[in-house]
């Protein structure tokens, strides 16, 4: 709390509360966006940007999706907001990368290498 003190200075009591919760639930998925980054990367450096896009735009929209549910159905207010986050993009995120580690199923295997493409 007193980052959050330092960062925002005075707020009320009531925002600062949602501001916290919100940052505890959303640091969940640090470790799900850690390895979307390290797959992109291998992806980037494969030349095949647009796997990234995809995986990431899908996310986002199964993101926004649960927004609407935490909010508008569960009337779960900054929870609802914070908990598809880790949920759903560090799982599609993190899972849209697994085709590195198996390039036979995806198709995506270097000639003569066995590395991924």
């Amino acid at each position: 709390m007193g980052l959050m003190r330092l960062l925002f200075g005075r707020v009320d009591e009531d925002v600062m509360d949602a501001c916290v919760t919100y940052l505890r639930i959303s640091a969940y998925s640090y470790p799900a966006l850690a390895v979307y980054n390290a797959g992109a990367a291998l992806y980037r450096s494969f030349g095949k940007t647009s796997t990234t896009m995809y995986i990431s735009i899908f996310a986002n929209i199964i993101n926004v999706a649960g927004n609407c549910i935490g909010v508008f159905l569960l009337h779960a207010g900054v929870a609802g907001v914070a908990y598809p986050s880790p949920d759903f993009q560090g799982i599609f995120r993190s899972g849209g990368d697994l085709s590195v580690l198996f390039p036979e199923k995806s198709g995506t295997v270097l000639k003569g290498m066995g590395l991924p493409y």
